[in-house]
């Protein structure tokens, strides 16, 4: 029996970025409508992984934070940069797998939609980076799209519960489980499984994602 799981050729952070900035070419935002996250727990600096153009970056800087966006995608960044003028937002280009900034450099990190596009042994990368620069007591503000949600499965399997879709871009589906295995050592602050009706082409169907909040050890 043919084993399921296939990786097709560049599939690596070089494949992901030209996939990203294809996407991000359409030219309108990608990431849509106002976000729906609590911000009460985000305070000091901080780093928005995965900033895209700009959905959750805006609502914190509007909501008076001091906010860094990385992300891979030039063209993103661009039309974040279009979108608000704020002097409380420094863009930055980069790889979360080899973050640009100092031990402890931040108060609070959100990751939202953002560690689903890593292959498995990256997303261990991406949180090792994230435990170097957050600072101690720090907070972590992620969402993750669920195995229940409407996607998963569409694409090819490229690992368990990995799947590359026709834009090239692969998203990985979670368990709360999960979660809790890769951030080890961490507090749970809040955690919990959301489905969201949507429609599409007249049909019903639905989102499904985890959000989480955690908290860093001080020591």
């Amino acid at each position: 029996m043919r084993d399921p799981v296939e990786k097709p050729p560049q599939i690596g952070t070089s494949g992901q970025k030209e996939a990203w900035e294809k996407a991000y070419r359409q030219g309108h935002p990608l990431w849509r409508g106002p976000s729906d996250l609590h911000l009460n727990n985000i305070k000091g600096s901080v780093l928005e992984l995965g900033c895209g153009d700009g959905k959750t970056a805006i609502a914190m800087v509007e909501s008076g934070l001091i906010v860094v966006g990385l992300d891979l995608s030039r063209t993103a960044l661009t039309t974040l940069k279009k979108r608000t003028d704020s002097k409380n937002l420094s863009l930055v280009q980069g790889n979360a797998i080899e973050l640009p900034f100092k031990k402890g450099s931040f108060d609070s990190v959100t990751a939202v939609h953002f560690i689903d596009n890593f292959l498995s042994s990256d997303r261990h990368k991406v949180v090792r980076e994230i435990d170097r620069v957050l600072a101690p007591d720090g907070v972590i503000l992620g969402r993750f799209f669920s195995r229940e949600d409407m996607r998963f499965g569409k694409g090819r399997q490229i690992e368990p519960n990995t799947f590359l879709r026709e834009n090239g871009i692969f998203n990985h589906y979670f368990t709360e489980d999960e979660i809790f295995g890769l951030f080890t050592g961490y507090s749970v602050m809040s955690m919990n499984t959301s489905m969201r009706a949507t429609k599409f082409s007249g049909e019903t169907k639905h989102r499904s994602f985890i959000t989480v909040e955690l908290r860093k050890s001080n020591h």
